[in-house]
């Protein structure tokens, strides 16, 4: 496998991007059982069942050495981020930087069941923030001084979700510049944000338009996740580019691409719960007086209009000459792909016992 550094300015970016940019307009050829075939969504473009085991008996084990009690243990392995991680990141068989990202993208996810989801396992709504601002703590290495740090880094060793936050965290540092890790991170806070807003609307039991829900679940996305792409693969998207205002669009729609498709695969669990935790189908369900078939199926047509959004913003950034940028533009598409794959066909969204994102 093949790992850029400061590429040379060839037509690889470009070529690739244009590549991915075609195949978009094409639906996704439909899966046995697959409740959502019409969803524009690229298909995953490696499926590699050794390479995922691998990289989730890391996971595992990383997660037992932190003391994760035998619940989550047995969430992660039916979860199985490694698979997540191999189907998200295609262009790279390097099992330490996958196992990098698994091990952020479980730590999330543990955090998210526990802290927001599921009051059942210790969620508690009243308390969302204060919680989120110690994880922050963990995630950032909050910088006291003498026996205060001492305190915080003791309440962070001592709980596990802290504890396997700060860890991940450290896993990602091992292969990111400075700029990749605060890019992370950056996207991380924007996510802790989200949560707190849409527990808001749990608390107070309002139901938000589907304008406003969609803006806030922008927010509370993945990208945390999808940022570490060129991370995971070896090389570095310049911060000039990332935060350039088309980049930063093509970026953000991505990311909302990837939470739709976590509403939609997890429609059924939510909506058979007493209190759902939410999910576009049901703020369409809601707005629009319908059934929930009928939301999905529109839910499904946001989702592919956001993902042609996507695509022409891709295809007017091949303007650009940078090999870097054409090639996290196709990264970020795989993992949208692997995503889906892994949403699709997870035991997390078929057992009853397993909550979801």
């Amino acid at each position: 496998m093949t790992y850029w550094s400061a590429p040379a300015p060839t037509g690889l970016g470009t070529s690739a991007v244009r590549a991915f940019v075609g195949a978009g307009s094409a639906e996704s050829p439909s899966r046995p059982g697959d409740p959502f075939p019409g969803l524009h969504c690229p298909e995953p473009v490696r499926i590699d069942e050794p390479l995922g085991e691998r990289v989730n008996d890391r996971v595992l084990a990383w997660a037992a050495a932190i003391g994760f009690p035998p619940s989550v243990m047995t969430m992660l392995r039916v979860a199985n981020f490694g698979r997540f991680a191999m189907l998200a990141h295609p262009d790279s068989d390097d099992a330490d930087r996958l196992f990098a990202t698994a091990s952020w993208t479980a730590a999330l996810t543990v955090m998210d069941d526990y802290y927001c989801d599921d009051e059942a396992l210790g969620a508690d709504p009243p308390q969302l923030g204060s919680r989120l601002t110690l994880a922050l703590a963990a995630i950032d290495h909050g910088e006291l001084a003498g026996e205060y740090q001492a305190q915080l880094d003791g309440a962070i060793a001592a709980d596990p979700i802290l504890a396997a936050l700060r860890s991940s965290v450290d896993e990602l540092r091992r292969y990111a510049t400075p700029s990749q890790l605060g890019r992370a991170i950056l996207e991380n806070d924007h996510f802790f944000i989200g949560t707190t807003g849409e527990m808001s609307w749990r608390v107070t039991g309002q139901m938000p338009p589907v304008w406003r829900y969609l803006a806030a679940r922008q927010v509370n996305s993945f990208l945390p996740c999808v940022t570490t792409t060129d991370l995971v693969t070896g090389y570095q998207l310049p911060a000039e580019l990332y935060f350039e205002p088309r980049v930063r669009r093509a970026t953000k729609l991505l990311g909302l691409t990837t939470v739709i498709v976590n509403d939609l695969y997890s429609m059924a669990k939510e909506s058979a719960q007493d209190t759902p935790d939410g999910g576009l189908p049901l703020v369409v369900s809601a707005e629009r007086g319908c059934g929930l078939d009928e939301a999905a199926a529109i839910s499904v047509d946001i989702h592919n209009e956001v993902m042609a959004a996507f695509d022409e913003a891709c295809q007017e950034l091949t303007a650009i000459g940078s090999v870097e940028l054409h090639l996290f533009l196709a990264g970020i598409r795989n993992w949208a792909a692997g995503s889906r794959e892994w949403h699709r066909s997870s035991v997390r969204f078929r057992d009853a016992e397993h909550r979801t994102e």
